[in-house]
């Protein structure tokens, strides 16, 4: 082990010193007022960005102090009361690294009001039980700086912080836990784009080194934070996001609803170091007995470990049994690059048991309701490894957890492999192997669909305000493998969304509850799904007919759900039968009215099943009704009878007449009331039917006489001919009613000469 002396900045140290001693001289802008009330849901205004605490702070006699500057805030601090809350003003001030430091046993929140802090560094020191809260602080991209130094014991609370793009040569790139016994809560704070690149250190985003002090770290996003070196001896490099350095007795260490997605520890590394890159997001290194690791309900996601545990680096230097505890968490698409070629690797999480050549210590961590998928590991373990220096070995003890697609280069591991321990199985688990390949196929835990994280019924965030992210989880099956697998041991758990689990575990981290409609002798006419996001499922059923005949809508257990209707929200069919409604009765024919569609009903502990209600189609015929037509036939409609809610097509009158009429459309009354419907209308069955002949009077023209006289033309007496001439002009209506459709002029030229006019009908 590399043993390394912190220096710690003793000039920053002596000037907050001196400052404790000086008398409070407030600018003119400083603001004192005295109140008495509860603040709740308190806003806070940047900009055009309105940022809401939803803690709640009982505040007595409290004084609210605004300041303007660093030396009005170091000033205000030393002359705090209790319960005190010190607001940094819009126009607060920074151009130099700064220390703060609470004196007495006082309560005090230091209000960032959204102001960025920018490159500079704050030191903290303090006295007392009670904490410095500081919140809604923002610290942006600076090189070789980091954002906070803890330097003191007092409890701090760091609240909806952002730390973005901070680099630092050393531990920590954002936030040093600089004491070992330091009491730190991170809580809603966002860390993004944060790095360290001198060998020998850790932690991207936070890092303590000797800690035997508590660190919380809740609701918070870790977002491609990255190590860009490894150590130079035995340490360096580990934790791509955050690093515990030596848990010794008496720490206690808390990950709990936290977001860790796409952080490396020293990615694509080479060398005879190679080994040290390990955790991508997360490492505790040299856990001893005494100390406690709880990681619970977090998502880990494409983080990546040059070398072991594409997520997680847990290195035990004692023998332990039940104070390591990883639950309700998911991994997904975690890569160990395996450059040191380990056969332990943990695509996921590795487990390396520290000890004598000849110790032979035992570490066993207890993995409860976690969901491992599609994580990967160089050489084998591609979700968990369990490795150990010489005699030294460690392993889990796992109940109801979920492995999938997961991938090793050897298949029989592709899951777990742990060194010489005995993996124990304590019920419940599906895809467990360390040796022997597990017997399952992935859609029958997943689905026939591309699957991948998603919000999933969740409402838990990670990150402060501005960057907050909804937790994702991966969805299963309803009703594979993963569903329903084992009893409770305990009467009421919370999966990882903190909905309850109650009765038959799934197998995850995430608990399901479904409402089934069961097409019953019908099937859904919908589109395939593209992926499964966990609020439907339905698949063809490729052993029958290729048709969609059970639909489930996921829900959580008592979160409520709205009954869907089968005609228009599942487009449910079955020839020649009507749907009824719903009913838990397969044979029912009437339907139950608690499950009529709209009704609202609440995901118990059991999965509901619901059968379709049907009813054996009434038959309708069309009729058509020539309504006192005078010639032709009366349209029949060959195709009918037709059921109820069928649709078809309105015929054409045809030949049918009317004297003095003309046809205009169909309608359902006999007097023209009713609905109106042209040919190739469509028209919704809803019982017998008659179409009844609409007719519009037709006016008779005037008769005129349409006789043409013509005396006499004038020819040359020698020339003889004959022309047949069609005259465009629209003819008159004749004598006899008969329309002439052209006149043909018969010119014969003679030496007297005449024209004679013949009428010419269209032909018949």
């Amino acid at each position: 082990m590399k043993l390394r002396i912190k220096v710690i900045n003793v000039v920053l140290l002596v000037l907050a010193a001196i400052l404790s001693t000086t008398q409070p001289v407030f600018a003119k802008e400083t603001k004192i007022t005295r109140q008495d009330t509860t603040i709740t849901n308190h806003l806070i205004t940047n900009g055009d960005v309105t940022r809401t605490f939803t803690k709640n702070m009982q505040v007595n006699n409290a004084t609210s102090i605004e300041v303007t500057n660093v030396q009005e805030l170091q000033q205000a601090l030393q002359n705090a009361s209790d319960q005190d809350i010190i607001t940094l003003a819009k126009n607060f001030t920074v151009d130099a690294d700064f220390s703060i430091s609470k004196p007495g046993d006082k309560q005090v929140t230091v209000e960032g009001n959204g102001v960025a802090i920018g490159e500079y560094t704050m030191t903290i020191s303090g006295q007392g039980s009670k904490p410095l809260i500081l919140q809604n602080l923002h610290f942006t991209a600076a090189s070789q700086k980091q954002a906070i130094r803890i330097l003191t014991n007092i409890p701090i609370t760091l609240r909806q912080m952002e730390f973005i793009g901070r680099t630092h040569l050393q531990d920590g790139g954002a936030v040093l836990l600089g004491v070992s016994d330091a009491q730190v809560t991170v809580e809603q704070c966002s860390f993004m784009e944060n790095s360290q690149s001198m060998p020998g250190y850790s932690g991207a985003a936070i890092s303590a080194t000797s800690f035997r002090g508590t660190l919380t770290i809740v609701n918070s996003l870790f977002r491609n934070n990255k190590n860009l070196a490894v150590g130079n001896a035995s340490f360096g490099g580990e934790g791509g996001a955050v690093c515990i350095n030596q848990a010794l007795a008496g720490a206690a260490i808390q990950i709990r609803d936290n977001y860790f997605v796409g952080n490396e520890a020293v990615k694509n590394v080479s060398g005879n170091k190679a080994k040290l890159a390990d955790g991508g997001a997360l490492a505790v290194f040299n856990i001893v007995n005494t100390a406690s690791l709880t990681v619970e309900g977090n998502t880990f996601a494409h983080n990546v470990a040059g070398d072991d545990g594409g997520a997680i680096l847990i290195q035990t230097n004692d023998n332990m049994s039940e104070n390591i505890m990883l639950k309700n968490n998911t991994f997904y698409r975690n890569v160990a690059q395996g450059a040191s070629n380990d056969s332990y690797s943990g695509g996921a999480v590795q487990i390396y048991a520290n000890g004598g050549l000849l110790q032979g210590r035992n570490a066993l961590v207890v993995f409860e309701h976690n969901t491992f998928a599609y994580n990967q590991a160089k050489r084998a373990a591609g979700a968990i490894g369990g490795s150990g220096y010489a005699t030294n070995t460690s392993g889990g003890r796992y109940r109801n957890n979920l492995f999938v697609g997961n991938v090793a280069s050897d298949p029989t591991f592709a899951n777990i492999r742990q060194k010489a321990t005995t993996l124990e199985d304590l019920g419940g688990n599906v895809g467990i192997d360390n040796g022997v390949a597990a017997n399952f196929q992935e859609h029958t835990i997943l689905g026939n669909y591309p699957t991948t994280l998603t919000t999933n019924h969740s409402s838990k965030t990670a990150g402060a305000s501005l960057s907050s992210e909804i937790i994702p989880t991966l969805p299963i099956k309803p009703e594979g493998q993963a569903d329903e697998v084992t009893p409770m041991i305990q009467q009421v758990e919370v999966d990882q969304r903190n909905h309850q689990r109650i009765g038959i575990a799934d197998a995850g981290s995430i608990e399901q509850s479904w409402v089934k409609y069961d097409a019953n002798g019908g099937n859904y006419q919908l589109q395939a799904l593209e992926t499964s996001i966990g609020d439907a499922y339905y698949e063809p059923d490729a052993l029958q007919d290729n048709r969609i005949h059970t639909y489930y809508y996921i829900s959580c257990i008592n979160q409520g759900k709205t009954i869907l209707d089968g005609v228009h929200d599942l487009q449910i069919v079955r020839d020649g039968y009507q749907f009824v409604g719903w009913s838990k009765q397969a044979n029912d024919t009437l339907g139950d009215l608690v499950y009529t569609p709209g009704n609202r009903i609440s995901c118990l502990e059991e999965n509901i099943t619901l059968y379709a209600v049907w009813q054996e189609d009434q038959l309708y015929d069309v009729l058509y009704d020539g309504n006192g037509h005078t010639a032709g036939e009366v349209p029949v409609d060959a195709s009918g009878p037709y059921a109820k809610q069928n649709s078809i097509h309105v015929l054409a009158h045809g030949d049918l007449r009317k004297d003095g009429y003309e046809f205009v459309h169909w309608n359902t009354q006999k007097d023209g009331s009713g609905s109106s419907y042209k040919a190739n209308d469509t028209l919704v069955m809803d019982g017998a039917t008659t179409l009844y002949a609409q007719w519009k009077k037709v006016d008779l023209v005037e008769k005129v006489d349409d006789t043409i006289v013509v005396d006499a033309i004038d020819v040359p007496v020698h020339q003889q001919t004959e022309q047949i001439e069609q005259i465009e002009k629209q003819p008159p209506e004749t004598a006899d009613s008969q329309r002439v459709y052209g006149w043909v002029v018969l010119l014969l030229v003679t030496s007297t000469g005449f024209i004679t006019y013949v009428k010419h009908k269209k032909q018949q």
